[in-house]
This record gives C-alpha cells, structure tokens and sequence, in this order.
C-alpha cells in the first residue's frame, strides 16, 4: 500500500490557486476530483484556514435546526 501524501499547505496553495478562477462553488466541486477521504479531509482544513484568515466566505445552503 502506498503512502498518500497530502498535507494542508498544500491544499491552501493549490486552493488560493483555484478559487479566483471558479468564483462562487461548492465544497462537493471542490472535492470532486479527489480519491481518498484524507485529500478531502485536508482539503476542507484547507478551506478552513483560508476562511479563518479571512480570505473566503463560507454559506450553507440549508437552515440546520436543533433537534
């Protein structure tokens, strides 16, 4: 088995690449090219940095409510 290499600032990078080209677009777009649930994990670690820096707006589509 061979190892994955993913790591977040990595993610950032490839994603500070990507987002001005898409504009607005989805976490499933965002994610739909990637094969292991470790690349989607670091990739969505990606965006949370990003959002915590400031440099993306994050929204749902749904209202969630408390159960």
């Amino acid at each position: 088995m061979a190892a994955i290499k993913a790591n977040v600032a990595d993610a950032i990078e490839e994603l500070v690449d990507e987002l001005p080209r898409l504009g607005r677009t989805t976490f499933r777009a965002l994610t739909s090219s990637l094969v292991e649930r470790i690349e989607v994990v670091v990739r969505f670690l990606g965006v949370l940095e990003l959002f915590k820096a400031g440099l993306v707006e994050w929204m749902t589509s749904m209202t969630y409510q408390a159960a």
